[in-house]
């Protein structure tokens, strides 16, 4: 599992710095970022509500669908 959020922290930082060059390497918001993310996940699990992975984004919304039960994939669009 260490591993896996290394990798998520990467590709958040990468991201960061695609988004925001000017800014530089933003280590410690990457960091806050993933940790804030996997806590806000383990929230949800114990609430019962379903988790899905953010990326990638091109099936994210079939994923969605899927997790919560049926609901019709064009009724749940990120680009709606």
């Amino acid at each position: 599992m260490v591993g896996t959020w290394w990798a998520r922290g990467l590709v958040t930082l990468a991201d960061y710095l695609r988004r925001e060059p000017e800014a530089g390497p933003q280590r410690h918001r990457a960091r806050v970022s993933v940790l804030y993310g996997r806590w806000l996940a383990a929230q949800a699990r114990a609430a019962g509500v379903p988790v899905v992975a953010p990326l990638p984004w091109e099936d994210l919304a079939g994923r969605v669908a899927e997790a919560v039960g049926g609901v019709g994939r064009r009724s749940l669009s990120l680009r709606d």
